[in-house]
């Protein structure tokens, strides 16, 4: 009955060592793509907070490829709809523009929204969120948690949310760790 047992646990032994084995290797990129993204998942809060620490920026270049500071007018506190006003600059330009990130960061939000449409919200040096909306469409590899640079495409100028039937353009908002909007417009700098 022992030599049953053993010959038994010896075959459970090596048909498991034999199924882990190919599995790994026909599984291989899988696993690795999915112990990536949970080594990600658990430096992301690291990231942010290092991204915390740093002194906010305070020129920021142009986001839109190909806009000129010359040609954005500073929208900021003009009267919107349900009696807002308007907490970012529009920056107009044709619809599929490309739109950079101002900063570098970690991406925190991407969504479509009721307002913004399309957007992303870029986390910056010392904790400023960067608002870009009304996007067409988003950047392909855009998501949370994306490390950005000024060289990072976010998306493309459109006009969605509350923009549709406007001229295509990107709204733009700068929101420090207090949440309370500041005027982007006199931070602006030509790209």
């Amino acid at each position: 009955m022992r030599n049953i047992t053993l010959l038994f646990l010896t075959g459970v032994i090596a048909a498991s060592w034999w199924y882990a084995y190919f599995f790994y290797h026909e599984h291989e990129a899988d696993i690795a793509i999915a112990v990536a993204e949970v080594l990600h998942d658990l430096a992301l809060p690291f990231y942010i907070t290092e991204m915390s620490l740093r002194t906010p920026v305070t020129e920021l270049p142009l986001p839109v490829y190909g806009v000129s500071l010359s040609d954005v007018e500073d929208s900021w506190g003009v009267a919107r709809s349900e009696g807002r006003s308007h907490e970012g600059v529009d920056i107009f330009a044709s619809q599929g523009t490309p739109v950079f990130s101002a900063t570098d960061g970690y991406v925190v939000i991407t969504d479509f929204g009721y307002r913004g449409g399309r957007n992303v919200i870029v986390l910056g040096p010392g904790r400023v969120h960067y608002y870009y909306a009304h996007f067409i469409r988003i950047a392909d590899g855009i998501t949370e948690g994306t490390k950005v640079t000024q060289d990072t495409v976010l998306g493309y100028v459109g006009a969605t949310g509350n923009a549709v039937g406007t001229p295509p353009h990107l709204h733009f908002g700068v929101y420090p760790k207090t949440w309370e909007p500041v005027n982007p417009y006199g931070m602006l700098t030509d790209r």
